[in-house]
């Protein structure tokens, strides 16, 4: 029973499995050869996503082929004319301008942007462009979104109380600094899942606290229950199955209970990875049976600072644990002098010990290793109250035979940190591409981009896939070299129409012989309309004013629920994990409890009820309607540029000023009637969809 078949068939067996899912167990563990349909099995016997890319060249064209801009073009060139298709001609300017607008900063472009970008003729004012939108700070604050989707980021906790988390937006952040600053994400990588461990390595570093906060994406766990630290093998799935879709494209839960069913992870790897954070230690917000913080960690490189605040805080978790306890004993014993007596006593001793905090130091939400680290034993059955065999931390043994060397007294964060993130690793650095792929273009190579294992799809331009990945590495890991390789392809500048042959040979688009039009996320949406209102609050970062002490404020039968709505860019609203607003609810929020690779993008008939009734679009078209200035035909034009980024057609401005003068009451146009064809603008599909 020693070998991965019959400890499969146990496992399955321990947790009730019936003799066919037994069977279809085997038959996918044995091979990981499984290939996904239309895909040939590789001769190693190795899935394709464990084995490393191979070097490849990019197809030669037959001829010289005036459509191709780079690298790219000639891999998507050559599917296409195995296809016969054609690819779509150049989009025009405008479009393009729209486009990479949305895509690099996730806001339209204002008017005077779109006059100084038309106005440029020279050839290399595409590329210009780009340069620029990279530089902005709103770049970061666009796709450092795209990674706080994967981190499952939220600034409060989703237990029973899903109490508040004031520090969170540390965090967010530091994400949104990382991709602005284009941190490599081998070290970006790192730094999230073992920050404060490279810190012990290199104690004076500028980024010493930046390393700290970073460890966030490791504390966002969600937590469970009522109490503290309540199911802590859910949180350290949670952790987990994060770490697995996120950063490699896997997931893992599903060998928390037996070995994966297709995947050939067993449970030994799953608790080889379980044992980095079972000796990891993660900070608790407060519940409503155990109120008081525990586990922030400080922000101070000094070490005397820190140690002086560290002590100071140990005491203050010694007093509080004294006062919890003389709370539950005057509880039941009211009339008790003496319990009285002692419960005065210590909170006064709770005021005194307050009103001598050494140089009040910030904390973050955020990581680092426990008292006690060191190999698991199996949870048999996903139970955590039946102990197996011994799992030795480890690595993914499908990917690596490399032995885990972890240093003693560690959790061992750091090694694992550093195996997921090295060039050798053939999962990291195709997910990475694959996600910035599908991010440029609306899908991704791999289609699943959180799964790249046997449940996944395979890749539709496996050479490309493999191709960018070792240009990722090439590049030093950077995201910012991806983009402009990617927005400066031909395949990235095609229209969105094509000719009818092209659409019946390739109607999902497989083979990108054109742009796939898609509608705005939620966040774009809202972002978009504060903008041409002229509301939009570009004041980056910091905290949520939530209450003094809030963890001290909520139960489980009176959760946090508030909002903190302002005019500031989406990314900077307050996020609560349990439950979201109307506007959320509508316009497709990611979960904010597991790892989310894409959003859905739903069309129903609320999203146009909101755009009709809703109080926050009535607003923005109010004060769009201000922004307006001139005669009735100088307002419209300026209405059409600010909301779509182009100048009207001749049918267009006729069509505008009939619609006014129809609904007005008077020869002149009403201001409601301005309202009404602005709201008009905002709801329209030219504004939440580009192309």
């Amino acid at each position: 029973m020693n070998s991965k078949y019959g400890k499969l068939k146990c496992s399955l067996y321990r947790s009730g499995a019936t003799l066919g899912l037994i069977l279809s167990g085997w038959v996918a563990i044995a091979g990981s050869a499984i290939a996904h349909p239309g895909q040939k099995a590789p001769e190693d016997g190795k899935f394709w996503a464990f084995r490393a890319p191979k070097p490849v060249d990019p197809p030669s064209p037959d001829d010289k082929n005036s459509w191709i801009q780079n690298e790219v073009d000639q891999f998507i060139l050559a599917k296409l004319k195995s296809q016969n298709i054609n690819p779509a001609k150049r989009a025009d300017k405008a479009t393009l301008l729209r486009r990479a607008y949305f895509d690099l900063t996730g806001l339209p472009p204002t008017t005077e942007q779109y006059r100084n970008f038309m106005d440029d003729s020279s050839p290399a004012a595409y590329s210009k462009l780009i340069e620029q939108l990279l530089a902005s700070k709103e770049y970061g604050e666009r796709w450092g979104r795209h990674w706080l989707d994967l981190a499952r980021y939220a600034d409060t906790t989703g237990d029973a109380t899903d109490m508040p988390i004031p520090e969170a937006y540390l965090y967010r952040d530091y994400v949104i600094s990382a991709f602005n600053e284009d941190l490599p994400y081998d070290q970006f990588l790192i730094e999230q899942l073992a920050g404060d461990q490279l810190n012990s390595e290199y104690p004076k570093s500028d980024r010493w606290k930046d390393r700290i906060i970073a460890t966030g994406y490791v504390a966002m766990a969600q937590r469970f229950g009522n109490s503290k630290f309540a199911s802590m093998h859910l949180i350290i799935e949670n952790t987990l199955e994060t770490i697995g879709k996120s950063m490699m494209g896997m997931s893992l839960a599903c060998a928390r209970c037996h070995d994966h069913k297709f995947d050939p992870i067993t449970m030994e790897d799953y608790y080889g990875l379980y044992g980095y954070f079972s000796g990891t230690r993660y900070p608790h917000a407060g519940t409503e049976h155990a109120r008081y913080r525990e586990n922030y960690i400080p922000l101070e490189s000094d070490p005397e600072k820190r140690k002086s605040y560290q002590e100071w805080n140990k005491r203050l978790a010694k007093i509080k644990g004294d006062l919890r306890n003389a709370e539950r004993a005057f509880e039941k014993n009211k009339n008790d002098a003496s319990l009285k007596e002692k419960l005065d006593g210590i909170k006064a001793e709770l005021k005194k010990h307050n009103e001598n905090i050494p140089t009040p130091i910030t904390e973050a939400w955020a990581v680092i290793d426990g008292k006690t680290t060191g190999d698991v034993k199996m949870h048999m059955a996903g139970d955590p109250n039946r102990k197996g065999e011994l799992a030795p931390r480890g690595f993914l043994r499908a990917i690596t035979n490399a032995e885990a060397k972890v240093t003693e007294g560690k959790s061992g964060r750091l090694e694992l940190a550093r195996w997921i993130a090295s060039k050798d690793n053939p999962l990291t650095k195709r997910v990475m591409t694959n996600r910035i792929w599908q991010y440029h273009f609306g899908r991704g190579l791999v289609e699943t981009s959180n799964l790249f294992g046997a449940q996944g799809n395979a890749p539709s331009h496996p050479d490309l896939l493999n191709w960018l990945a070792e240009k990722f590495i090439e590049e030093g890991w950077s995201i910012k070299a991806m983009h402009r390789l990617m927005m400066n392809s031909a395949t990235y500048q095609q229209a969105a129409t094509t000719s009818t042959a092209a659409l019946e040979t390739d109607p999902n688009n497989t083979y990108w012989g054109r742009w796939t039009r898609r509608r705005l996320e939620g966040e774009a949406i809202r972002d978009s309309m504060l903008l041409v209102s002229g509301l939009l609050d570009r004041s980056p970062g910091g905290a949520h004013p939530f209450p003094k002490d809030s963890f001290k404020k909520y139960s489980q039968g009176g959760p946090f629920k508030s909002n903190y709505s302002n005019n500031r860019r989406t990314v900077y609203q307050m996020v609560r994990r349990n439950g979201k607003d109307d506007f959320w609810e509508l316009f497709d929020a990611p979960d904010r409890n597991q790892s989310t690779s894409s959003r859905r993008s739903s069309t129903v008939p609320m999203q146009a009820l909101f755009m009709m009734n809703s109080e926050f679009v009535r607003m923005n078209a109010e004060a769009f309607v201000k922004r307006l200035s001139g005669n009735d035909a100088e307002r419209v034009k300026q209405a059409i540029m600010l909301a779509y980024g182009r100048e009207p057609q001749e049918d267009e401005l006729t069509g505008a000023l009939l619609f006014l003068r129809g609904i007005s009451e008077s020869d002149s146009i009403s201001q409601k009637a301005w309202i009404s064809f602005c709201r008009s603008l905002l709801a329209s599909n030219e504004f939440i969809y580009f192309d």
